[in-house]
């Protein structure tokens, strides 16, 4: 019978979290007889063999070894991962307390997402990833000129989300009381249109009016456009945290890893984002990228539009990691 037919007893619940808790911590395929001096199971040797016979048969464990312990596979880590985790909450409370203490002691020069990243794959010890936030398509809501002197102007945009944003203006020749008649003219032009495409513009109404200022509005105009493009920026630390895992010791097994985060690191971003609020584990050959699959990823979103993430090997310590990542999300979305 294959495991997606049944559901595991609670004493096959039971082992597969002991198998999984030891291997993370060690990196030493697991035994019988370690299980049972070890873990509270209230189960012999014996009956302990026969469960982890079952799990292997399975596809949860294997064998790396003929006369070794058994392993967690990755679908044993997904089971883990999805229905055995234990509650997190008081984990997540002691992050927090550490986390925010340790970036109140950072000097207040270097960047929160810097901090963030750089804790986060100190206490995880794997790769922390952090991308900034992307600015989602939002429409105009207002413009505004405001004048600064006879030839200079800001021009201030508002979305429709609140969000703000403004560009110098440099006009050739003073402009004196034609900035009414801009600010109403751009108004009608530009409401509710994307943010992302503010050009071109229909100036012929007005062109006979503000012909020698059409130019300088176009050029501000295109710097506010180009703002709204912007993609998002990625930031890594915890490179050499990954390099004390037994998994990434040696250089072929790190090298590809490298080779993506020096020359595709944008590659990482998709793998980040995922639907919903809570965060996400994706496991093995589930991240898609030949370089990363035996690797997994805990990834959730911040506000706004941001991702922040770690990437270790498939032995991940998954409570810390998912705990981490949600705490180090909350501190980004309200700081």
């Amino acid at each position: 019978m294959h495991f997606t037919e049944r559901q595991l007893t609670p004493r096959e619940q039971q082992v597969l979290s002991a198998i999984v808790q030891r291997y993370v911590e060690t990196a030493e395929p697991v035994g019988s007889k370690v299980l049972s001096e070890i873990y509270t199971l209230n189960a012999s040797p014996a009956t302990i063999r026969s469960v982890m016979h079952n799990l292997d048969r399975w596809g949860l464990l294997y064998q790396p070894h003929t006369s070794a312990g058994r392993v967690p596979s990755e679908w044993g880590y997904r089971v883990y991962v999805d229905s055995l985790l234990p509650p997190l909450e008081g984990l997540k409370a002691d992050l927090e307390k550490f986390m925010l203490s340790q970036l109140l002691a950072t000097p207040h020069n270097e960047h929160l997402l810097d901090q963030v990243v750089q804790l986060l794959a100190k206490i995880c010890g794997c790769i922390a990833i952090v991308t900034t936030p992307a600015r989602s398509p939002d429409r105009v809501r207002q413009v505004q000129l405001v004048s600064l002197d006879e030839q200079r102007a800001l021009l201030i945009l508002v979305t429709k989300t609140l969000q703000t944003d403004s560009v110098p203006v440099e006009f050739n020749t003073e402009v004196g009381d034609l900035l009414e008649v801009l600010n109403n003219f751009l108004n009608a032009q530009l409401q509710n249109r994307y943010c992302d495409a503010l050009l071109p513009i229909n100036w012929e109404d007005i062109r006979y009016q503000v012909e020698e200022h059409i130019r300088s509005l176009e050029s501000s105009l295109e710097l506010l456009e180009r703002s709204f493009h912007q993609p998002s920026a990625v930031k890594v630390s915890g490179l050499k945290e990954l390099l004390k895992q037994p998994e990434f010791s040696q250089a072929e097994q790190i090298q590809p890893i490298v080779e993506l985060l020096e020359e595709e690191k944008e590659a990482i971003v998709p793998m980040l984002q995922q639907k919903g609020s809570e965060p996400t584990v994706k496991i093995g050959k589930e991240l898609g990228l030949p370089p990363v699959q035996k690797c997994s990823l805990v990834s959730s979103a911040y506000c706004p539009g941001g991702w922040v993430g770690i990437l270790g090997p498939t032995r991940l310590p998954y409570e810390k990691g998912i705990a981490a990542v949600e705490v180090a999300a909350t501190i980004l979305s309200t700081n």
